[in-house]
């Protein structure tokens, strides 16, 4: 079967969607399908094109059997919301333009965010005549109005009106959380079209007792004894990483406790601001790390957190979750009680969920776990069995397959 997928970030990026659209082209491709995906430059996190793609409006490549047919879009330095919308709109346009270059596919698989990508799927499907199955990483206009980033009316509900209608073309409608499958219930999405599909990790990265912790924190200059709180991830406006810093400097009276920050993003300056400002010992930045350091990074924290804003309550499980799980450390999450992320943390039993925006709240968290040896043990157990029972890769991906399967047969 020939396979035509649509999706901005693919490797050699490693954050946000990138490992999720790379793993599903591969996996499809081992299954004996014949993909070809049509991707963006690599420039997430730092919205710069990296070398050596930096001036190039197209190129081809194969990675493990997949065609990679990349192609320009606008960047923006500075990503606004108004600038996000041309850097996603511009990919939607030179996407369908570098598709119908390609001999015509059996079934098209576009991924969203963006959501302009379901259009391009909706154009390509009706030029050739062929399905398409829409899956969603996120849920637009709602996400982004749900945290203040989308508060103009006419532009939320030309939104609205895309999406709507993109689920009527699409032949399936993939999800990876059930939140997003009830808000398209409510939008009147047939029960036919919808299906879930989680995202995964790969718990065999992760071997439980691994030693590669000890190595990564002797590269880094982290004691071998010291308490490693940890974050990895993006530095964005929902995860408002000044509060961690803030809590880092209410942990300053425990010199073995460290605090580790991992990742980059549009607000990383602002949080890099506030370390510089507080100078504090025991905090540390770091940028995106290789790839390859993500499991003895993983190993050498003691506690993973995340922060949330307030009026976050996303209708999908924060990925980073899945890969704190599959450590098997602890997790504290500062966020509304009712996210998704929130939930499972509760349902895992993984860790304290405890009230956002407040490094107090944050800091006294830590301090307890860190005296509680048996505690972080328990949580951390719980953590990996909740990922391994529901989130294991090869489960999910088989699932794909099938989803794939069944929307080229309609």
């Amino acid at each position: 079967m020939r396979v035509l997928f649509l999706g901005v970030q693919y490797e050699p990026e490693i954050m946000a969607l990138a490992p999720f659209n790379t793993q599903m082209c591969q996996y499809l491709q081992a299954q004996g399908h014949e993909v070809t995906a049509v991707v963006g430059f690599p420039s997430y996190p730092q919205w710069s094109v990296q070398e050596p793609y930096r001036g190039r409006l197209y190129a081809e490549e194969d990675h493990d059997g997949v065609r990679v047919l990349r192609v320009w879009q606008y960047v923006p330095a500075r990503p606004t919301m108004l600038r996000r919308v041309l850097f996603d709109s511009t990919f939607a346009v030179t996407s369908v333009l570098a598709a119908l270059r390609t001999p015509r596919p059996d079934v098209i698989v576009a991924t969203c965010s963006p959501l302009q990508l379901g259009a391009s799927a909706a154009v390509l499907g009706a030029l050739w005549r062929r399905p398409f199955l829409f899956h969603l990483q996120d849920l637009l206009p709602e996400s982004a109005t749900e945290i203040g980033m989308m508060t103009d009316r006419r532009i939320v509900a030309l939104t609205q009106r895309l999406a709507d209608a993109v689920y009527r073309r699409a032949t399936v409608v993939s999800a990876i959380g059930h939140g997003i499958l009830d808000a398209l219930r409510r939008r009147g999405v047939t029960e036919d079209k919808l299906a879930y599909l989680p995202n995964w990790t790969d718990l065999d990265r992760f071997p439980p007792g691994g030693d590669g912790g000890r190595e990564w924190r002797a590269r880094h200059g982290i004691p071998a004894d010291a308490f490693l709180v940890m974050y990895i991830g993006n530095f964005g406006f929902k995860q408002d990483m000044s509060t961690a810093v803030r809590a880092a400097a209410l942990l300053v009276d425990r010199p073995d406790a460290h605090v580790v920050l991992v990742g980059g993003g549009s607000d990383h300056a602002t949080v890099a601001a506030l370390a510089a400002e507080l100078d504090l010992p025991n905090l540390r930045l770091l940028p995106v790390q290789p790839v390859e350091d993500l499991a003895p990074m993983a190993d050498a924290a003691d506690v993973f957190v995340l922060h949330q804003k307030k009026q976050v309550v996303d209708m999908v499980v924060p990925s980073k979750l899945l890969t704190y799980g599959a450590a098997g450390k602890p997790i504290v999450l500062a966020g509304n009680p009712s996210s998704q992320g929130a939930r499972f943390v509760t349902e895992a039993q993984a860790g304290p969920v405890v009230e956002p925006e407040s490094p107090e709240a944050l800091a006294a968290a830590i301090r307890e776990l860190q005296d509680d040896p048996a505690a972080r043990q328990r949580y951390g157990e719980n953590a990996r069995r909740h990922v391994a029972a529901n989130f294991g890769r090869d489960h999910v991906l088989q699932c794909l397959d099938e989803l794939v399967t069944d929307a080229a047969r309609r």
